[in-house]
């Protein structure tokens, strides 16, 4: 974290966007305890051990998300991979 939250649809349209693919979506309301917003705070983590996130774009952090899911072997993989989720 870099201290900037994204909302959900931005996550997704961001997947849409690096896939080049449109995802099959259904909206319902948040459940009960969901939070209305994450943002990491990373500020101990900078001060103690100089750490700094290596992308501050959520584009970048889509692209490497979906190539790490690419090379996953099949055993691994989640029981409903990403590449399911997306339309062909």
């Amino acid at each position: 974290g870099y201290g900037r939250g994204y909302t959900g649809r931005e996550g997704l349209a961001a997947v849409e966007r690096r896939s080049g693919r449109p995802l099959r979506l259904r909206e319902a309301p948040r459940r009960p305890g969901d939070p209305a917003e994450l943002v990491a705070a990373t500020g101990r983590l900078r001060q103690l051990f100089g750490w700094r996130p290596r992308y501050d774009d959520l584009d970048a952090i889509v692209a490497t998300a979906l190539a790490w899911e690419e090379r996953l072997p099949g055993i691994a993989r989640a029981s409903t991979p990403a590449a399911d989720l997306i339309e062909p």
